[in-house]
């Protein structure tokens, strides 16, 4: 585990949903036989704060949005949230569907898939063809046919015009070739409606 993904905060700035992966003082010392685990409410952190001033947090197994201190390149500290960094739906998709049976109920997470779709408005794809297009309608229902909205061509150079594209399915039409992360080409998929 990098130093980025374990961080050392305070039990008073625990929120629910952060990974504890370390105490400051061994496990066996405390109610917590677990060498790890999801805070899952206020309690827990009362508890926590019987018996430790601080713990060390897992960034990339929380799944709570908070802020740490990280030394830039120029010596200065700046702060970086959790989810500063960008990443494709799809992996996040794949990430909430490992989850299934751990942290939440298997059919939740299902249900959750189901009606934001594998494309959620705003996601980013390239094509078959070398486009990039960005979702524009899902409907439950559509499964993996999007409505999508072209706009950069094979070469990635801003079309004049959007061009909207209704994926058919049929063998040999155009289709969503990989996913892309939010900053792809340095597109902002909000600003494009």
């Amino acid at each position: 585990m990098t130093q980025l993904q374990r961080q050392k905060i305070y039990v008073h700035q625990l929120k629910s949903g952060m990974y504890v992966s370390g105490l400051d003082r061994p496990w066996l010392e405390t109610p917590f036989y677990l060498q790890g685990f999801m805070v899952r409410d206020g309690a827990e952190i009362q508890k926590l704060a019987l018996y430790c001033d601080y713990v060390y947090i897992d960034q990339e197994k929380s799944i709570a949005n908070f802020e740490t201190s990280v030394a830039h390149k120029t010596g200065h500290n700046r702060k970086l949230g959790v989810a500063a960094t960008p990443v494709a739906h799809s992996e996040a998709i794949m990430k909430l569907a490992s989850w299934r049976k751990t942290l939440f109920q298997k059919d939740l997470v299902d249900t959750f898939i189901q009606a934001i779709g594998l494309y959620p408005l705003g996601s980013l794809v390239e094509l078959t063809n070398g486009e990039v297009a960005v979702v524009s309608d899902f409907r439950p229902g559509m499964g993996r046919k999007p409505e999508l909205t072209v706009i950069l061509d094979r070469e990635k150079k801003r079309l004049p015009r959007k061009k909207v594209l209704v994926l058919t399915g049929k063998e040999g039409t155009i289709d969503i070739a990989k996913n892309l992360p939010p900053d792809a080409y340095n597109l902002d998929p909000e600003a494009l409606f």
